[in-house]
């Protein structure tokens, strides 16, 4: 009696292989084009956030003691800017902002207040450079599924220079007086790191660091509107 060898199945197993990496590929094409840059742009947002939290604590002008007279000398043509001390401060404010933001990247956040920052920072996982947490859930745009899911690190690397600038402004404040402010714009240029992409981004924040008043003479013809005559 003669045996009867059945077939194996290559077709359908083939078949099916061709279904799976089909899947597959649909679903990465799929991720990259819609997923991908949902997370990446909300990791940006938040980055950000951090990013210029400690750019504000590293331009502090307490931490760096600045002197409002310093900053400030008189001729006799009026009040003008003391250049030499600006410069000087804009090279000190870049070596701390450099120095601060390496440090959240490296995860040594001793003596960085971190108080202020998002709810998805925290300082276990700060401490392993991860400045925020993105959860899966953002990429359904609803507010009531935004936390679920796993939650995507999202880390910073401090990638170019730091640019720094001297911004003035002169506004009046009551009658022949006028408040001179100092601001430093400082800029920097990012990189947000999340498991599947890197993405270059600046910052850009104005740090307010002095303040001066300039009186002055009251015109004699002028009367306060509070004054009340006794006539």
């Amino acid at each position: 009696m003669k045996k009867i060898k059945l077939k194996k199945p290559h077709n359908m197993l083939a078949f099916i292989l061709i279904i799976i990496i089909l899947g597959i590929i649909f679903s990465l094409n799929y991720i990259g084009n819609h997923i991908t840059p949902i997370i990446e742009n909300y990791a940006e947002k938040q980055a950000k956030k951090v990013a210029i939290n400690i750019i504000i604590q590293a331009a502090d002008p307490n931490l760096l003691k600045i002197d409002n007279l310093e900053l400030f000398k008189e001729t006799k043509d009026g009040i003008e800017y003391n250049t030499v001390i600006l410069s000087k401060l804009l090279e000190r404010i870049s070596k701390n902002v450099r120095l601060y933001l390496k440090k959240i990247e490296e995860g040594k956040i001793d003596g960085l207040d971190i108080t202020n920052l998002d709810t998805n920072v925290n300082k276990s996982k700060l401490k392993n450079g991860i400045v925020y947490e993105v959860p899966m859930g953002v990429i359904f745009n609803n507010g009531l599924l935004a936390n679920l899911g796993p939650k995507i690190p999202v880390k910073l690397n401090l990638v170019g220079d730091i640019t720094t600038d001297i911004k003035t402004s002169v506004k009046e404040y009551g009658i022949n007086n006028a408040v001179i402010q100092i601001s430093v714009k400082v800029s920097v240029t990012e990189q947000v790191v999340i498991p599947f992409s890197k993405k270059e981004i600046t910052i850009e924040t104005d740090i307010p660091i002095a303040l001066r008043l300039i009186k002055g003479e009251v015109p004699s013809y002028y009367m306060s509107p509070y004054t009340l005559s006794t006539k």
